[in-house]
């Protein structure tokens, strides 16, 4: 019998079944567009959460199919109209199953999961084709997403049509000011990959400059994160908003080995 006051030990987490993961993998697969990239044959989602997956299939069984599947994604994607070409920076989604007739909002989230994408396989084929992609962006969140006065990433950038009659490009744009901890973690998260995997040590002061702020900023008393922040931190507690905050503070760690940002994770 376990003693008055004694800590009650941990309870073992099995790790998910191989056959569960294939069968995920299969569904994966059976959804993806063969001749396209992406996944679905209509409206066409950046869903970078798929390629991960895939990505991590890939590494743990060396199945080829995974990898392959992202590549092409990724390549028919900056070639596509979802490509903001002329501005940088890829919108939200898409009509058409190749990637035409986009829809003009470029959200953060969906930047820093496909920034992460990119810098993953690039690590792994070493193809300078998708380090140029990660690069390109950067560039495009430094430019127009990055708030000069903290360091941290705005939510989105939308675009709206001059007036009704307007035709073709006739477009204005209307950034969103608000930081969102989930997107702005993800975000300083890969910041912090590519600090590493492209070698440029800026990224990481940008991303740690960013982290800070969200530390010192955007937190409740008991030390949860809030969701945003616009001048004063809003609804705190969101399990996404922990789940990633936690996971940039751990990529800041192994990136400095600073034990603060272990200990920030922790708490």
């Amino acid at each position: 019998e376990e003693q008055a006051g004694a800590a009650t030990p941990a309870r073992s987490r099995a790790l998910p079944a191989e056959s569960n993961l294939a069968e995920i993998s299969a569904v994966v697969m059976e959804l993806a567009d063969t001749v396209n990239g992406g996944y679905g044959r209509g409206q066409k989602f950046i869903h970078a959460e798929a390629n991960d997956f895939l990505l991590c299939r890939f590494e743990a069984t060396k199945d080829s199919r995974y990898l392959d599947h992202v590549c092409l994604t990724l390549e028919r994607m900056r070639q596509g109209a979802i490509h903001d070409h002329g501005a940088g920076g890829y919108f939200r989604t898409s009509s058409g199953p190749d990637w035409s007739r986009p829809h003009r909002e470029k959200l953060l989230a969906e930047q820093a999961g496909l920034l992460g994408n990119c810098l993953r396989v690039f690590g792994i084929t070493r193809r300078a084709v998708y380090g140029e992609m990660a690069e390109d962006i950067i560039a495009y969140l430094n430019r127009r997403l990055v708030n000069p006065e903290n360091g941290t990433f705005y939510g989105c950038e939308d675009f709206l049509r001059k007036s009704e009659k307007s035709a073709g490009e006739e477009f204005f744009t209307v950034l969103d000011p608000c930081v969102y901890i989930d997107a702005n973690a993800q975000t300083i998260s890969a910041y912090l990959d590519a600090s590493v995997i492209l070698g440029h040590v800026h990224y990481q002061e940008q991303a740690l400059r960013a982290l800070e702020f969200l530390w010192d900023h955007c937190r409740d008393a008991d030390g949860g994160m809030c969701h945003y922040f616009d001048g004063a931190p809003h609804i705190h507690g969101l399990l996404n908003d922990q789940a990633l905050m936690g996971t940039a503070l751990l990529h800041a760690y192994r990136v400095t080995g600073d034990g603060k940002w272990r200990e920030r994770s922790e708490k």
